[in-house]
């Protein structure tokens, strides 16, 4: 059975041909699509007061990204894949080495934008 498993992976990943869609929101993609956010001044501006807000809060980078992670997975139990993914990208933001985000990413894009995609994150 596990080997059967494996070739299905193995056969998803390599049959996976995935497109982006230009009409989504940068805060629906996981890490904001990848975009380099310090080069907008708006954008570098929010992403410091969020930070020093969460770190007011928690104390720590590594603490806020993982409650936001848990907050990502409440959305996600509700059904709210809109605000799960945006819990997760600050997540990211604040820990991008927190492998629980990846774990979110690639639940919601299951749900979202199917097999493909998710698998890149899982």
């Amino acid at each position: 059975m596990c080997c059967k498993n494996l070739l299905l992976i193995g056969l998803t990943w390599l049959l996976c041909a995935c497109a982006s869609d230009p009409g989504v929101r940068i805060d629906q993609v996981p890490m904001y699509g990848g975009m380099d956010r310090s080069a907008d001044p708006r954008l570098a501006a929010g992403d410091a007061q969020f930070t020093a807000q969460v770190l007011a809060e928690y104390g720590d980078p590594r603490t806020g990204s993982l409650a936001y992670v848990d907050q990502g997975f409440a959305y996600y139990a509700e059904d709210n894949l809109d605000d799960a993914m945006r819990r997760f990208n600050q997540a990211w933001l604040l820990d991008d080495s927190n492998p629980e985000v990846y774990y979110g990413f690639g639940s919601v894009l299951l749900m979202t934008a199917g097999a493909c995609p998710a698998q890149d994150m899982l």
